[in-house]
């Protein structure tokens, strides 16, 4: 999808008038407030504030805001309303990127429509077909899907269902509209089963701008609602640090050594007498699991291989710690659900997961490749800092990545600065512990790691990555590959999009 258009063409409403106290002020009625209460929510946040109003008045909306907004909410609420006016068939159809992302937000329209009699259906990848399909010919009244699942399931006859549909919401807009993102096709193909523009409501939701959407925008002539501008915005109360690792080999070591110091994981009792370590009342405290799932942390790599090659290592280092990535089978990315309630404390992933998922208790986030893209960066240290909270993003880079550090602050405006001293992670004095300093702390944990990478070869890893690029077949490694330097996720994928 090419685009010559400029975003100055565009009207952007970027005011707001007043902050409201409460929903009601909004105009969500008052069962509905009810619901919103016993999930603790009182006031809406800016986006939901500007969004939910005009999408109540009946107008088409693209919402603009950071990552950790409320975005969700800001299209659940009034497609809620309006249903229980109204509750015949399929009511919205709700398009995103990811499964993960997919069953979050089925999650939170079951969780808002409680009591409304409103039936939400996930039609997804990796999920049974036949299932998805009986569902569908029951006529849900709200459908979340993913593009080319959907499209797949549909072509069996089912497209008449979606004939009466009021909404179409696709959020995480800008990377479903994307030309060479593989959704285009099945996009095209899902728009062709739903009524015409002026017959439903049309609703965009994402955290950053593009061309494209842009185009979108101006073809069903929205309403561009933005809470930050046109321009790519950080969430706020995120403290950005990198740390300059000139051997790609060594960055494996630094990624054990920083969660040592952050989560305060226990060592082996070997390494301990070794190295003459006593445990002290912070290691005690550290050790206790509610204070880990509120310092869980998310750590980004590049491809598939990093992401099941470091999740060994941390399990060998004795993390709790897991992979989330487009190689594996749902079954196995389920596991996030698992990171969320706080029983894994790691979350080791590709970008499949950067975008949208919604857990407060992740307060760092580290980047152990440095993606291509700033639009990526903005999006996975956004799982951090989310609605008003601090956060922190560390990045690993060699010198390669000194031009994509320039190009994520100059489209950011912001500055990502060199983490100096372990004490900015700690809070700790430089010795690490009696007699210990931090020269052999650190080679400490380069020789557990060293025995960690030892122990995957042993273990048959390179022989399962190559089983599993062998599955890909030519084409996929060749798209794959194109993929990665652009910057953007990896993993097998037909053209359908099976996330």
């Amino acid at each position: 999808m090419v685009v010559k258009k400029t975003r100055a063409t565009v009207k952007v409403d970027s005011e707001c008038e007043g902050t409201p106290n409460n929903f009601k002020e909004i105009g969500i009625t008052d069962s509905l407030i009810r619901s919103l209460d016993e999930h603790q929510m009182y006031v809406p946040t800016t986006v939901q504030a500007k969004c939910i109003p005009k999408i109540l008045a009946g107008n088409n909306v693209v919402g603009i805001a950071e990552t950790g907004s409320g975005k969700t909410a800001a299209f659940a609420l009034p497609i809620i309303q309006s249903f229980t006016r109204d509750p015949y068939g399929v009511y919205g159809l709700v398009l995103l990127p990811t499964r993960e992302l997919a069953i979050q937000v089925a999650e939170s329209f079951e969780a808002l429509s409680a009591g409304t009699g409103m039936r939400v259906c996930t039609v997804i990848g990796g999920m049974n077909e036949r299932k998805q399909g009986t569902e569908l010919k029951s006529r849900p009244h709200i459908v979340v899907a993913t593009p080319g699942r959907l499209a797949h399931v549909c072509k069996a006859g089912l497209d008449i269902v979606f004939k009466r549909a009021a909404f179409l919401v696709l959020d995480e807009a800008d990377r479903l509209v994307e030309g060479d993102s593989g959704y285009v096709d099945d996009l095209k193909y899902v728009l062709g089963m739903l009524p015409k523009s002026k017959d439903r409501q049309t609703l965009m939701f994402t955290a950053t701008m593009s061309d494209q959407l842009q185009f979108m925008a101006e073809a069903y002539k929205l309403d561009v609602v933005s809470t930050t501008g046109m321009d790519m915005k950080l969430v706020a109360k995120l403290d950005q640090k990198y740390v300059m690792i000139p051997q790609r080999f060594m960055r494996i070591t630094w990624l054990v050594w920083l969660l040592e110091k952050r989560m305060g994981i226990k060592r082996d009792e070997e390494d301990d007498i070794r190295m003459g370590i006593k445990r002290d009342e912070e290691d005690d405290i550290r050790d206790n699991d509610s204070w880990r799932r509120e310092n869980s942390v998310i750590v980004f790599v590049s491809s598939n291989e990093a992401c099941l090659e470091v999740s060994q290592v941390l399990k060998r280092t004795h993390f709790k710690a897991e992979p989330l990535c487009s190689a594996l089978k749902q079954t196995q990315r389920i596991i996030y659900m698992r990171f969320r309630q706080g029983a894994t404390h790691v979350l080791v992933c590709t970008d499949v997961a950067a975008r949208g998922l919604d857990i407060p208790s992740v307060n760092l986030v580290i980047n152990y490749d440095l993606p291509a893209r700033p639009s990526v960066y903005v999006h996975r240290v956004g799982r951090t800092a989310r609605i008003g909270r601090k956060g922190r993003a560390i990045s690993f880079m060699g010198p390669e990545d000194i031009a994509r550090q320039q190009s994520i602050e100059a489209i950011t405006g912001t500055k990502i600065q060199k983490l100096e001293r372990l004490d900015t992670i700690t809070g700790s004095d430089v010795v690490v512990r009696e007699g210990i300093t931090l020269k052999d702390d650190f080679n400490r944990v380069l020789n557990k790691t060293a025995e960690a990478r030892l122990a995957n070869v042993r273990w048959g890893y390179g022989k399962k990555l190559k089983e599993l690029e062998e599955r890909k077949g030519p084409k996929k490694q060749k798209r794959e590959r194109e993929r990665e330097g652009k910057g953007e996720r990896s993993g097998p994928r037909a053209k359908r999009d099976k996330q």
